[in-house]
């Protein structure tokens, strides 16, 4: 497998248009009609198929006959004059039916000039047979047609489609427009879309046969003999493909035969070589080729590559052993270890069986055979002594053999007894080592957390106590004095890696030297003795996914949200007749309240909180009022079974809270708020949410009806936005012993919720084949499952082929784990296959592979393991990116969807994608990855939360962008790694797109800088002051608490000081002048447009040196694309005062400072 690299090259580019061929002698098929998705065109899209001469000349080079309305199609101007078409409607797309299937090479086309002209610059094309309908459209075909702008004749221009496609039907969407008004009128974009004719090719038959084999295949070797099919075919439209000969070469050449191949295979058709392979006297990595010998002229003999590993004999055994939970008097427990020889031709001898680890004198191997036979199954009898003691108990038992690819395989041994984890005393209580959104520490940022709990009875102080991830360092942080927990206490430690080991936040919060590993790993909380283990959890906690928690919970036990299902009663109060009387649950709400739905009540002009208002009372509210009363009404049938209450809210501005008629909380809001009360004053929006614990207020429940009452309070009758979303949520303690696991929802500071996953245990799920199956190739799944509180029952596979139905198969139990198998049968090549395991026990508990816990919120994880079958077709010198969504439309909004990823043989599932970039970028995506399991590029990438897929967006080279890039960082800048990637969308041709790497945390840590400093993003501005002129518009502030712009305001008061000297010494002071001016330097080289006051990072390291400096962003105008630079452009000082863009006088202060 090849990793994707990133290519340095030295390219010569012609910048302008693409060539396109006019001479040559045309074939062209007749259009049968054409329909398109625009409404009220100006002129008819039949004009587009008028053909030869009507709408366009006999002869070469075929120039366009028609003149005006005639022999043009253009749309109608839905947004007026002037504006963008796209904008205001969105794409066109034109449907051309042919009449039935015809091979095509190439698609002529004929530009748009009239008065006011509005043509298509860039449409693609997609193509469907009869038998598909337009409903399956599939392989895209990206086009830039190099129509001239300006009045006058346009010639026609024909572009090749590099192979032949067989279609009847033909989908242009028309994706760019220009305008042009003699070389006068607005940027490109017009108001209107319009073509001047159409005509396809076509394509000519091959002159001969043209075989079809995979340059290599990868062989799954168990050591017995095996037969493997080979897929063979002929390309060739008109002569069949006569198969010679075939034979073998490279160093395992004899092991190999050939069962079976078809003699000759007609035009268009497929088959397979049968292959077997003797591993008589071999072990070890095998490796031959597949020679083929046919009456192809072009390659007359085919070599196929043929690899893989021998793994005979093969040890197969479960890689942990539990013996349960057991009281200390039931004394030695004895248990029965199943393992296996996979491997079809070698007995497995086991040489020696040993057990180590901080528990080996508490486990036995009491038995154990030397030997097993090929394809045989054996059992290690083991046995368990307590020895008196109680606790938790673990060791490794190593199997030592002769299986060479695991000749030491290693088995983990735990076991529990009497009460494991006491209720009683100081625990590490809950933890979090992927936090997105749950919860921001004091410097707002999202640091992973840690929940130490003391059960009492009294206070707990652990000053000089110990946190550690260590097993071998226990004791790696340590607490300050004077740290203490009261009885039934909570205390929150950040695990955010500082450099310090006394580091304390803004808001008081302590921090540890280590973070925690998502993958799992050891975690303590140890005596000040630095010896004496009180909690912990090891040898390793398991895998962790973003914004789930980790820790303990009491079987039976449960958290519910009391409102979950309640409808907001809201009323916008014009008097204060009511007084308080709305607030209990005897109070009947009028005909003048509204009957909202949900508990998220507000409005927003914008965006940001249309996810959380399910009742929108902006007509009721805006410039009428600033107070909102919300009732959420609730029943409960057995209050006093409720243990716990906690209090969740995001709001904007201000609210207090009442339970039946009792206040509870208030969040910025003045004492005793009159009905035409304001908030006390705007909120932070990066810190307005939160949970209480409100469980002083428990008296307040009671059987029957109930109502949760919010006072919501805004900051100005003409405010942007408002929101109450809340939700009330009750635990009730489970009465079982205390156990670990996921948690349903994180609850830092309060009791915790009950566990997601009690259910059986399911762990190690792989496949087979391991990487990507061929079409024909069953695709066998494997899993770890245990039981957890009760027997296991029942496992199943279901699987999912691209977004289709699920299927339930079940898993059958094997030595150690459960086995399914996905029938090919099921899936063709280029199909997405996505699975997951689930398991139930006795006692009715589930389990599920991968846990999938937030299944509809900004927190998810994957829904599914997976892969995608091999295309044999699908090749490309660049690397390919493989991308699927149920949606491609909502992939193209702000808004985005869910997308799943196959990239250099890793499968990501369940992803975040939404359009991404200005106007000039088009059909691009941000790929956001989920916390923990980022994507995988290469080493010098290997570990990547966020990428940019870009369009080519105004360079028609497409390397523009990379090249900017690469320029940047061999003059020693941090810059943005980028690349040309091929893009495969739900199985067929995306686009070449452009790759280029995020600017966030990964991207200071990868370059040396630190993550958790200042980094500001420079936007659009909404004022035409230039930038760094003020702080008002145009900054994103990207790291840490995003409200807090002291640091770019102080570089805005230091730019902008009264004297040269002052501002020349603040310069010296506070910037890194090396890394700025090289910053600059590359900028003038590469010519880049649109770096004036947007489209750059600035980054102060103001918990290093103090310095500033600029990192790179945007570069599709460099290179020669001019975009809006005006006449100024060449000259070095672009950007300053004196040399500033002639759009709008645009400028930038810090480059006129320098």
């Amino acid at each position: 497998m090849n990793c994707p690299v990133f290519i340095k090259v030295a390219v010569a580019v012609v910048l302008g248009a693409a060539a396109a061929s006019t001479a040559g002698a045309a074939n062209f098929h007749p259009i049968s009609s054409v329909t398109t998705s625009s409404t009220g065109d100006l002129w008819p899209v039949s004009n587009l198929i008028q053909g030869p001469g009507l709408g366009f000349a006999n002869a070469e080079p075929h120039d366009q006959t028609g003149s005006g309305s005639s022999a043009l199609w253009v749309t109608g101007a839905p947004g007026g004059f002037p504006s963008d078409y796209l904008a205001a409607a969105g794409v066109p797309v034109l449907v051309f039916d042919l009449g039935s299937d015809v091979a095509l090479s190439e698609i002529s086309v004929w530009g748009y000039s009239t008065t006011n002209a509005n043509g298509v610059s860039r449409f693609s094309l997609r193509f469907a047979t009869a038998a598909e309908g337009t409903e399956n459209f599939g392989s895209s075909i990206s086009i830039s047609p190099a129509f001239n702008p300006m009045i006058g004749a346009i010639s026609r221009q024909s572009f090749s489609f590099g192979q032949s496609v067989t279609a009847r039907y033909v989908e242009m969407s028309c994706e760019d427009n220009f305008y042009s008004n003699g070389g006068n009128g607005p940027p490109p974009g017009g108001d209107r879309v319009g073509l001047g004719e159409v005509a396809f090719e076509v394509a000519a038959p091959p002159s001969g046969p043209l075989i079809d084999l995979p340059a290599n295949v990868g062989l799954d070797l168990d050591g017995s003999v095996q037969t493997f099919d080979i897929p063979i075919g002929n390309l060739g439209g008109t002569e069949v493909l006569t198969v010679n000969r075939t034979s073998f070469t490279g160093v395992h050449a004899e092991a190999f035969s050939v069962f079976s191949a078809p003699a000759s295979l007609a035009p268009g058709g497929n088959g397979s070589i049968e292959v077997s392979f003797n591993p008589t006297g071999l072990s070890g990595t095998i490796s031959a080729g597949l020679l083929v010998q046919s009456t192809d002229p072009d390659a007359p003999t085919a070599v196929v590559g043929l690899s893989g590993f021998l793994h005979d004999p093969k040890l197969v055994v479960a890689r942990s052993y539990d013996f349960g939970e057991f009281a200390a008097a039931e004394g030695a427990q004895s248990g029965s270890l199943a393992f296996s020889n996979a491997g079809g031709g070698r007995t497995l001898a086991v040489s020696d069986t040993s057990i180590s680890g901080p528990d080996a004198n508490h486990f036995t191997v009491t038995a154990a055979p030397s030997n097993l036979l090929p394809l045989t199954d054996g059992i290690i009898s083991l046995s368990f002594d307590p020895l008196g003691e109680e606790g938790e108990f673990d060791a490794q038992l190593t199997i030592t053999s002769n299986d060479a690819a695991d000749s030491t395989a290693i088995v983990n041994l735990a076991a529990r007894v009497g009460e494991v984890i006491p209720n009683s005393g100081v625990r590490i209580n809950e933890f979090m080592a992927s936090n997105g959104l749950t919860l921001s520490d004091g410097d707002g940022n999202s640091s992973d957390w840690i929940e130490i709990y003391n059960a009492g009875p009294g206070v707990a102080d652990l000053t000089g106590w110990h946190l550690t991830d260590e097993a071998d360092n226990l004791e790696k942080w340590r607490f300050p004095s004077t740290t203490t927990i009261p009885a039934n206490g909570y205390l929150l430690v950040f695990a955010s890696g500082q450099s310090s080991d006394d580091y304390i936040d803004a808001g008081g919060f302590l921090h540890t030297n280590f973070r925690l590993g998502t993958s799992g790993e050891y975690l303590a909380l140890v005596e000040s003795n630095g010896v004496t283990v009180v909690s912990e959890f090891g040898p390793t906690f398991p895998p962790q996914f973003n914004d789930v928690s980790y820790g303990t919970f009491q079987s039976g036990g449960s958290v519910s949200n009391l409102i979950g299902n309640s409808d907001a009663e809201v009323l916008i109060p014009t008097n204060g007749s009511l007084g308080n009387t709305w607030q209990v649950d005897s109070f009947t709400p009028g005909g003048d309240w509204i009957s909202g739905t949900g508990q998220g009540v507000g409005y927003d002009i914008g965006q940001d909180y249309d996810q959380y208002i399910t009742t929108d009372v902006e007509s009721e509210l805006r410039n009428r009022g600033t107070s909102a009363f919300i009732r959420l009404p609730f029943t409960m049938a057995n209050a006093s079974t409720v243990t716990a209450l906690s209090f969740s809210f995001r709001y904007d501005d201000g609210f207090v809270a009442y339970l039946n008629g009792e206040e509870i909380a208030n969040r910025n809001a003045p004492n005793l708020p009159a009905w035409d009360d304001v908030a006390n004053g705007s909120v932070n929006e990066n810190a307005n949410t939160g949970t209480i614990d409100v469980s002083a207020f428990l008296g307040e429940l009671q059987n029957g009806d109930n109502v949760f009452a919010i006072h919501g309070l805004n900051r100005s009758t003409g405010s942007s936005d408002f929101l109450i979303d809340v939700s009330l949520e009750a635990s009730v303690t489970g009465s079982g012993p205390l156990s670990f696991g996921y948690l349903s929802s994180p609850t830092p500071g309060l009791p915790n919720s009950d566990s997601t996953t009690p259910g059986p245990v399911i762990q190690n799920v792989s496949h087979f084949p391991a990487q990507q199956p061929l079409a024909q190739e069953d695709i066998e799944v494997t899993a770890e499952v245990a039981p957890r509180l009760a027997a296991i029952t029942t496992v199943n596979l279901v699987y999912r082929v691209d977004f289709g139905t699920e299927v339930v198969i079940p898993m059958t139990a094997g030595v150690g784990s459960y086995t399914a198998t996905i029938p090919s049968s099921a899936y063709r090549s280029g199909d997405m296959v996505r699975w997951y395991v689930s398991a139930a026990d006795a006692d009715g508990n589930f389990g599920r592979a991968p846990a999938f816990l937030d299944r509809t919120g900004n927190n998810q994880s994957p829904e599914y393991f997976g892969t995608v079958v091999r295309n044999a077709r699908l090749v490309s010198r660049l690397p390919i990116f493989q991308w699927f969504t149920q949606s491609e439309a909502a992939a193209n909004t702000r808004s985005g969807t869910r997308a799943s990823v196959y990239f250099d043989g890793r499968f990501y599932d369940n992803i975040f994608v939404r359009k991404r970039g200005g106007a000039s970028n088009g059909n691009s995506q941000k790929f956001d990855f989920n916390k923990g399991d980022d994507l995988y590029i290469n080493s010098e990438l290997p570990s990547v939360g966020e990428i940019n897929m870009n369009e080519r967006g105004s360079d028609s080279s497409y390397v523009r962008q990379t090249l900017a890039f690469e320029a940047y960082e061999m003059a020693g800048n941090a810059a943005c790694k980028s690349a040309l990637w091929y893009m495969q969308l739900n199985g067929t041709f995306d686009r070449v797109g452009v790759f280029i790497e995020q600017v966030d945390e990964d991207f200071l840590d990868r370059n040396g800088y630190n993550s958790e400093s200042d980094l500001y993003k420079f936007v659009q501005r909404s004022n035409l002051n230039p930038v760094f002129f003020d702080t008002v518009t145009g900054i994103e502030k990207k790291t840490g608490d995003k409200n807090d712009l002291t640091t770019v305001q102080n570089l805005v008061a230091g730019l902008n000081r009264r004297t040269s000297t002052a501002r020349r010494r603040y310069v010296i002071d506070n910037l890194d002048l090396p890394q700025v001016v090289n910053y600059l330097a590359v900028r003038s080289i590469t010519q880049d447009a649109d770096d004036v006051r947007k489209n750059f990072y600035g980054y102060i390291d103001n918990r290093g040196d103090q310095r500033w400096r600029i990192f790179p962003w945007d570069k599709d105008w460099t290179f020669g694309v001019t975009g809006d630079g005006g006449t100024h452009l060449p000259h070095p000082f672009f950007g300053d005062e004196e040399h500033a863009k002639q759009n709008a006088n645009q400028w930038n202060v810090l480059y006129d400072v320098l």
